[in-house]
């Protein structure tokens, strides 16, 4: 579904967000929570609460509102909580990126578990979690303000990324380039002209 239009038989109950498209889910209590381009995902509660998300595909943002009350996000075989602060959650390719933006996250995965602070990162697929690493904020949740950013990111990298905000698809063609690094800013709503930057600065 990445690649193309999400399924006509997609059950009603899952939320759901169009290439380029971000939007913030209603009544999810005590928490935001903001899913960005290209996401399914449904939403867990019981006795009447808020209680997490599945995280389908994509990506979602949490912001607790009021402290106390945990909130998971459940992605492949692992789940995340946190009970304050602000994390977001990635799920691609097989794979989960985990981002604590501020307070702590506690990451749930058979084989091991991880315990995020402010500013810290970790990633799993379906047979390992990876240790944890230190991250920019400003990069990672760039996207939020409405940016791609870049830093000595791989071309190819940079490219299937700006492919998720926009309809159609971006083919390169020069596979000498593709390990060529990429530094810059780019608006989510100017994408093509970002495309044409890339074209004339790596001649393709």
């Amino acid at each position: 579904p990445l690649l193309g239009t999400w399924s006509a038989t997609t059950a009603a109950s899952e939320d759901q967000t169009a290439a380029g498209e971000q939007r913030g889910l209603a009544e999810v209590g005590h928490v935001q929570v903001t899913l960005n381009t290209r996401t399914r995902a449904r939403r867990q509660s019981g006795g009447g609460e808020a209680l997490g998300l599945d995280l389908l595909a994509g990506e979602a943002a949490v912001d607790f509102q009021q402290n106390g009350q945990p909130f998971s996000i459940t992605a492949g075989n692992g789940i995340s909580t946190a009970e304050s602060g602000r994390f977001e959650v990635r799920c691609m390719d097989g794979k989960v990126r985990v981002t604590c933006i501020e307070g702590a996250v506690r990451i749930l995965h058979p084989s091991a578990q991880r315990q995020l602070q402010a500013r810290q990162q970790a990633v799993y697929d379906t047979q390992a979690v990876s240790g944890v690493a230190a991250i920019d904020p400003a990069v990672v949740s760039a996207w939020r303000s409405g940016q791609l950013v870049f830093r000595q990111t791989r071309l190819a990298e940079a490219l299937d990324e700006i492919g998720r905000y926009r309809p159609g698809r971006i083919v390169l063609m020069n596979d000498k380039v593709r390990d060529k690094a990429v530094t810059g800013q780019f608006a989510i709503a100017a994408l093509d002209l970002a495309l044409t930057q890339l074209q004339h600065v790596f001649g393709l």
